[in-house]
């Protein structure tokens, strides 16, 4: 956030959102909270995350294209 504080027309994005680690809604919540504060510079990257530190947590799908 602080790139996006500190100018006014660099988009800046997650790499990232591992479903199996977030809670929905709080995830939903922060997403509407960052577009709120900076209208179309952030952009969410929202997946099933890297299956090796999916398993690590406990949460891997039986697939790779399967959320725990």
């Amino acid at each position: 956030m602080t790139a996006l504080s500190v100018t006014e027309r660099v988009r800046v994005g997650i790499g990232l959102l591992p479903v199996p680690l977030r809670n929905v809604t709080q995830a939903a919540m922060e997403i509407a909270t960052i577009d709120r504060l900076f209208p179309g510079r952030f952009v969410a990257g929202i997946g099933h995350g890297v299956q090796t530190w999916m398993e690590q947590a406990g949460v891997a799908g039986a697939r790779s294209l399967a959320a725990g």
